[in-house]
């Protein structure tokens, strides 16, 4: 996927992969809001600052209170996605 958005460029991953990936949020089964997560902090590094803020970061916040399998997988998924936004945010 990161692959894809490069290759494609930032505006088009916000237009056609940021709106699907973000879909995902609202999947019931858990795997769908996990692997949401693995595709965020994929994302952050291709697209822009103001979609980072503005749409991935609300969703990745309210992942962190997500009743997962266990919490400590939405913890883990969390950081993991926030850690992505935060090497994004400061190169």
């Amino acid at each position: 996927m990161q692959k894809i958005a490069k290759d494609f460029g930032p505006e088009w991953a916000k237009e056609h992969l940021v709106p699907k990936v973000l879909s995902m949020a609202r999947n019931s089964h858990y795997l769908y809001r996990m692997t949401m997560l693995l595709a965020l902090s994929l994302l952050a590094s291709i697209v822009s600052h103001d979609v980072l803020v503005s749409h991935m970061l609300p969703v990745i916040l309210s992942s962190a209170k997500d009743k997962v399998r266990t919490q400590a997988e939405a913890l883990m998924l969390t950081q993991y996605a926030l850690a992505g936004l935060g090497k994004s945010c400061f190169t």
